[in-house]
């Protein structure tokens, strides 16, 4: 049940960054251990609250979805979010 919440909550955040035009869209582990979550429109930024969402579950969660979770670091990957999804 938490993972299905975490790619849930995920996959919501961004595609809500996408609704809103960003461009830009920065996940970092926060001074708690938690998750800090920003992403930039027009050349304005806006923070995100994400909850108990963890660093690690956050980590483990998006490199699964962008098919790079057993990739050497540093790793990158591309999601692609249709839209249409989310609508």
């Amino acid at each position: 049940m938490e993972e299905e919440n975490s790619r849930r909550w995920i996959l919501g955040t961004l595609a809500s960054a996408q609704q809103d035009g960003a461009r830009e869209l920065v996940m970092s582990q926060g001074a708690d251990g938690g998750t800090a979550v920003r992403y930039n429109t027009d050349g304005v930024w806006y923070d995100l609250t994400p909850g108990a969402l963890q660093w690690p579950r956050l980590v483990s969660e998006l490199t699964g979805l962008a098919g790079v979770r057993d990739a050497a670091l540093p790793k990158e990957g591309s999601l692609i979010l249709p839209t249409a999804v989310f609508a």
